[in-house]
């Protein structure tokens, strides 16, 4: 999806996710990235997550670019999840060496028209009717192993729409999808 993001910057910006946090834990100012690419100067939407003994402990992102370049975007959100993701406490510095840091970049949001067409493992879920919204990313299905028809049912609860609302068309709830590019430690 974004071929410039190669394995080195990959690792790179893995790097530099866990080098902020530690920073902010430390005091200290937030490092300057070193390998600045014209990629790293766009806009692209993407989400942080951070997991503890394999178990999510922040996360932290967007589903829309923000008028930030994405190196920016990864700075605050690795920040926001490690620090301040409102569901978990801040890690501590005892626990900033058993964190395992993952990237996910985000493309187009587009109409879920086909439910039989999403791509498992491939594409993140929102749901959405008035108010209401709910976003999946697509590791989260592949983690529990889900089938399609549960991917849709938890990306409808989370939004706190009824679970089977998928099963009732556009006017029980708007459904979108959205490829993405993930990298971890």
């Amino acid at each position: 999806m974004y071929p410039e993001i190669n394995d080195e910057l990959k690792k790179d910006l893995l790097n530099y996710a866990r080098h902020v946090i530690k920073a902010r834990l430390e005091s200290e100012p937030s490092p300057e990235f070193k390998n600045m690419l014209p990629i790293l100067k766009e806009r692209i939407a993407c989400f942080v997550t951070i997991r503890l003994n394999g178990c999510l402990r922040g996360n932290s992102g967007t589903i829309s670019p923000s008028n930030a370049p994405l190196i920016n975007n990864i700075e605050g959100y690795a920040l926001r999840a490690a620090l301040s993701d409102p569901s978990y406490s801040p890690i501590s510095p005892a626990e900033l060496e058993l964190i395992k840091i993952e990237i996910s970049l985000l493309g187009e949001i587009t109409e879920v028209t086909n439910i039989e067409k999403i791509e498992m493992g491939k594409v993140g879920l929102i749901a959405k009717k008035g108010l209401h919204q709910g976003l999946l990313l697509p590791q989260i299905a592949q983690e529990h192993n889900w089938t399609r028809q549960e991917y849709l049912s938890n990306v409808c609860a989370k939004a706190g729409l009824p679970e089977d609302a998928w099963k009732h068309g556009i006017e029980a709830v708007e459904l979108y999808q959205f490829p993405t590019e993930r990298f971890s430690e």
